[in-house]
């Protein structure tokens, strides 16, 4: 199954189906009038956003930044492709 794929991460990307679910939970909003559906690419580019400004926020509060590489690798790659995105 897809969704058990992504959380083993064999595919970089989330079937659809649990996508709009991630995204329905995180902002607490249904799919419909009103929800995600409505304006989809500002709920993406937020996700987006906090996702890097969570990695950051957790790189920069680590105490001991060996541990912090060693226990969140996934985060790591995420900031040291950002970062390279800012130079």
């Amino acid at each position: 199954m897809a969704a058990a794929d992504y959380a083993e991460g064999a595919i970089k990307e989330p079937p659809p189906l649990l996508a709009k679910g991630l995204l329905c939970r995180q902002w607490k909003a249904l799919p419909r009038p009103g929800g995600i559906d409505d304006q989809p690419a500002w709920f993406q580019s937020m996700t987006a956003a906090l996702n890097v400004y969570e990695a950051h926020s957790a790189r920069a509060n680590a105490k001991d930044s060996v541990k912090f590489q060693e226990d969140f690798p996934e985060l790591v790659r995420m900031c040291l492709e950002v970062d390279e995105w800012r130079r």
